[in-house]
């Protein structure tokens, strides 16, 4: 609570606190009027006792009265706050206050409560689904490469066998290797909220750079590279930029067939850098566009290439540390292009 609630808090209580006594006194004068016209007291005695033994007990019961009726109003909703606070911090999430609260400040406090539980529990789910993921995951290698290695124990074996389950625990040990990898990245981007090193560098030729480290990948598939770069000099983070590229590359060759185009461009529009990546791929399904950059959500057709379903999701973190934005059109059949778009 800041200090301002605080002090409107104190001032509600006070005047609360003033309203009770003053209250009591005039009930506890129309008591004694009440009283003297009853005849009940005789107030032409020369010190009126009954008056002031009247006056003090009935000011007393009322005024405890209407304090309390004050302090429940007070405390009463603190103390359901209180044991709300103890339910969260024993694991329990799902705990809810009820905001029909007739002093403001106490109504502010319970109200950002319910905001915070289903902050915790949205995070909690999150978690939950991301070692599930995880576990899931890592645990699929893991079983192929125990599999293979058992089977490599066997001495009646023949050499080609050897060599192709060898071959599987390579590929099965890469895959957990770049899982890891990913998970870590993008951990460590997760708790990053700037981008602290930046540099002024040729984003053009990063976009070369990064298409002939997969040189290897799309010449053995034959794919046609149609390239328009322009020079553009930019300042921001050269090395998470360089992910971005690769991640988008790796997709698209991977799921464009032999003898496909693959094409990369780069411009400026309307005071932003521009980056396109299009193919002639299998495309994604409409129904998964909007997941795509979710952590670990894979298209079933993206899911058989034995991804991780972490590359878009380090695209996504990385671009809008950069404060870009990233989208995908995309037609079944037809190939997706991926646009980037970087503040100059």
């Amino acid at each position: 609570m800041n200090k301002k609630s605080s002090s409107s808090l104190w001032v509600s209580f006070v005047v609360s606190s003033c309203a009770s006594v003053i209250l009591s006194f005039f009930l506890g004068s129309w008591i004694i009027i009440f009283f003297r016209r009853m005849g009940i007291v005789d107030f032409r005695l020369p010190f009126p006792y009954e008056m002031i033994v009247i006056s003090v007990f009935s000011g007393i019961i009322i005024g405890t009265i209407m304090m309390l009726i004050v302090g429940c109003s007070i405390i009463n909703p603190l103390a359901k706050l209180r044991e709300a606070i103890r339910e969260v911090a024993r694991g329990n999430f799902d705990v809810r206050l009820d905001e029909k609260i007739g002093i403001e400040q106490i109504r502010e406090m319970v109200h950002d409560f319910n905001i915070m539980a289903d902050e915790i529990s949205g995070i909690e789910t999150l978690r939950n689904d991301f070692i599930a993921n995880v576990s899931h995951e890592i645990k699929t290698p893991i079983s192929s490469i125990e599999g293979y290695a058992t089977l490599l124990q066997n001495d009646e074996i023949t050499e080609q066998d050897r060599k192709e389950y060898s071959e599987f625990i390579f590929e099965s040990a890469k895959k957990l290797s770049t899982l890891t990898s990913n998970i870590l990245k993008l951990s460590k981007l997760e708790n990053q909220e700037i981008v602290q090193v930046k540099n002024k560098f040729s984003l053009d030729e990063q976009l070369r750079l990064a298409i002939l480290t997969l040189e290897p990948q799309w010449t053995e598939k034959e794919h046609e590279l149609d390239i328009e770069l322009e020079h553009i000099i930019y300042f921001g983070s050269e090395e998470l930029l360089l992910q971005v590229w690769l991640n988008l590359l790796v997709n698209a060759v991977k799921f464009t067939p032999s003898k496909k185009k693959i094409s990369v461009s780069l411009y400026r529009e309307d005071g932003a850098v521009v980056v396109k990546i299009a193919d002639e791929g299998i495309g994604i399904p409409k129904e998964a566009q909007s997941h795509i950059f979710e952590k670990f959500y894979q298209a079933d057709k993206m899911r058989s290439s034995g991804g991780t379903g972490l590359g878009l999701a380090l695209v996504s973190r990385i671009v809008t540390l950069c404060e870009g934005s990233v989208s995908v059109e995309s037609e079944e059949g037809k190939g997706s292009v991926f646009t980037v778009k970087l503040p100059e």
